[in-house]
């Protein structure tokens, strides 16, 4: 995950304002830990090595793909869960990992697959059916590095975020 933060770094050093994205510094061991035991599960090893670089961001604007999802702080994940899990034991499978600010959430999905557990989901606030994003958190992140250094992603003063360029008026 380090290689793939640094690349996002990269991109946000050369073509954002300083501090862009308002990311935490990332949580210890004990804090992971604790944040697993709270939930009662276990993190995939990609979602903990992202969460030791950067404990989510502090505040808007999102940053990660193409709806800037902000990515939640262990803190505000355990709130979440707790209240989804509560509202629904059902649910206790999925954990909130990226806020999409109307509502929406990304979601990492623990329950058992053939596949193993760690796929990530889309759940809108105005449907019942969530929709799959992608396989894992890692694979997120890397389409995500990968789609800033191609250039479908540019910083926008007017906007004041990281949107994709083909909602830009770049003239």
């Amino acid at each position: 995950m380090k290689k793939v933060w640094d690349r996002i770094h990269t991109w946000l050093a050369a073509n954002a304002p300083a501090g862009y994205g308002n990311l935490r510094p990332g949580a210890s061991a004990e804090t992971i830990e604790s944040a697993e035991n709270a939930m009662g599960l276990k993190l995939p090893d990609d979602v903990k090595a992202s969460y030791r670089i950067h404990d989510g961001q502090s505040t808007e604007p999102g940053l990660v793909g193409g709806e800037g999802w902000r990515l939640l702080s262990l803190q505000e994940i355990v709130q979440d869960w707790g209240r989804w899990s509560r509202a629904n034991p059902k649910d206790a499978r999925f954990v909130p990992i990226a806020w999409g600010g109307m509502g929406d959430y990304v979601i990492l999905d623990l329950g058992p697959r053939p596949a193993g557990p760690g796929r990530l989901l889309i759940q809108r606030r105005d449907r019942d059916e969530l929709d799959a994003l992608v396989r894992s958190f890692s694979v997120w992140l890397e389409n995500f590095a990968g789609e800033l250094e191609a250039g479908e992603f540019a910083y926008s003063q007017e906007e004041g975020g990281v949107m994709r360029t083909d909602l830009l008026d770049l003239d």
